[in-house]
């Protein structure tokens, strides 16, 4: 669902970033946004970026009914501690092999 490729080339070509720092969850959340009071407590929240999030949890879930995404069920079942760590280790060369990709002929990075 995320662009990581976009988010990492943002972090260090664009920002001070010397040190980066991942959680290692499922990123489920629930919260009121139809409710106006929660924008009222989420200032820095945009409707454009809201939508944004609303769009790609609405794809996630076409996926997941097409058979073409893991099934909300699948993500709610916790790993035990040989399946975090593969999970972990998927992650870890997939967020390297994009790092790479952006040093690639520039030996300063």
């Amino acid at each position: 669902m995320l662009d990581w490729t976009a988010i990492l080339r943002s972090l260090v070509h664009d920002s001070p970033v010397t040190h980066l720092v991942f959680e290692q969850h499922r990123g489920q959340f629930d919260t009121e946004i139809f409710l106006d009071d929660w924008f009222d407590s989420e200032p820095h929240v945009c409707p454009r970026e809201l939508a944004r999030l609303v769009r790609a949890a609405v794809r996630c879930e076409r996926s997941a009914a097409e058979g073409r995404g893991p099934r909300l069920e699948d993500l709610s079942s916790q790993a035990d501690a040989d399946g975090r760590r593969a999970e972990l280790l998927r992650s870890i060369g997939h967020v390297r092999s994009v790092l790479a990709s952006f040093s690639e002929g520039d030996p300063a990075r």
